[in-house]
């Protein structure tokens, strides 16, 4: 089983991973964000592009390409050291070879609009005059170029990758392991063909909150986070959850809330124990305590130079804000963790 624990940013899914660290039955073997899959130009854009009408060869060899690049950069936004991005890398182009049918020597039009400029540089100058002083093409652009067929049997090389990256990133694939945003947290479903069995686990939060935080404690590592203008955040945390209703009833997906992990915190325990079908080995508050967590809560509270914001999000985000007043209120005094 291949589990997902999937946030929006900064919604708390962190501390699924803690509370699930606590449980013998579960492999989590690493904490590094599972981005591959749905990275701009990852594996569902890859197959995505070669799965469909493609537009003469055209999109199989551009998707290749990119997917080439990205895997070649991966790891380095996890801090990765050389030797690790490029075993990353091997696993990758092996994976690649698998799924290309032809390959060659050539150039067409879009590897030009792709130049770095020494290439152009090389290419266009200094290429041009070797070529007039010899009077022939002896130095010309050339690149690999790709074509994909399609085969069903891609979906389960797909599969196979990933599990060849588990297997690298330290995981024991007859386990059940928790991996860290292996599925985008909106649409979690149209990734599970890559991987087995897989179950996701959604972590949402009160859009008041995840204001604050970008706002105030975390400005840098959330500048991602329109916080400028409260309309831009309005707009922008609807549209990430606006999804997330159709997807309420699944039996393979369960949504918690940050703040349940606190104030309901036996309840929530039991939903995701029961949901995952694991039980309870006594490393309660290990690793995930709800009495430290719980000064991460209710920060709307406690900073009321943002209170003409907070208003506008309650008033345009009603349906999202966590019903504080219909459970235990328990104090939340003390220093945010990012403070």
């Amino acid at each position: 089983m291949d589990i997902g624990v999937c946030g929006f940013g900064y919604s708390g899914s962190g501390a699924v991973i803690d509370l699930l660290k606590e449980y013998d039955e579960l492999d989590v073997a690493s904490e590094d964000e599972f981005l591959i899959t749905y990275f701009p130009d990852g594996l569902f854009d890859l197959i995505a592009h070669i799965s469909g009408e493609q537009a003469r060869f055209y999109e199989a060899d551009i998707a290749i390409k990119r997917f080439k690049i990205l895997c070649k950069k991966y790891g380095k936004c996890f801090g990765w050291k050389k030797e690790k991005v490029r075993a990353f890398q091997k696993i990758s182009e092996a994976f690649i070879s698998r799924i290309i049918s032809n390959e060659w020597n050539g150039i067409w039009t879009y590897d030009y609009l792709c130049f770095s400029w020494i290439e152009k540089k090389y290419y266009f100058t200094v290429g041009r005059r070797v070529n007039r002083a010899f009077k022939k093409n002896i130095i010309y652009p050339q690149k690999k170029m790709y074509i994909s067929e399609y085969k069903r049997e891609y979906v389960d090389e797909c599969r196979k990758y990933i599990k060849r990256i588990k297997i690298f990133l330290g995981y024991d694939n007859l386990r059940k392991c928790v991996i860290n945003q292996p599925f985008p947290a909106n649409c979690p479903q149209r990734y599970f063909d890559f991987f087995d069995n897989p179950k996701a686990i959604l972590v949402t939060r009160d859009p008041r909150d995840i204001y604050i935080m970008a706002k105030k404690f975390i400005k840098e590592d959330a500048s991602w986070i329109p916080t400028k203008s409260v309309g831009d955040y309005i707009n922008f945390y609807r549209m990430q959850y606006k999804g997330i209703e159709s997807i309420k009833n699944s039996k393979d997906v369960l949504i918690v809330r940050f703040e349940d992990l606190i104030y309901c915190y036996d309840d929530t325990r039991k939903e995701i124990e029961k949901y995952l079908d694991i039980h309870s080995e006594g490393k309660k508050f290990k690793f995930f305590d709800p009495r430290h967590s719980v000064v991460n809560t209710r920060l709307f509270e406690k900073y009321v130079e943002f209170q003409e914001e907070i208003n506008d999000i309650a008033r345009e985000l009603g349906e999202y804000l966590y019903p504080f007043d219909e459970v235990e209120k328990i104090s939340n005094e003390g220093t945010c963790f990012w403070d």
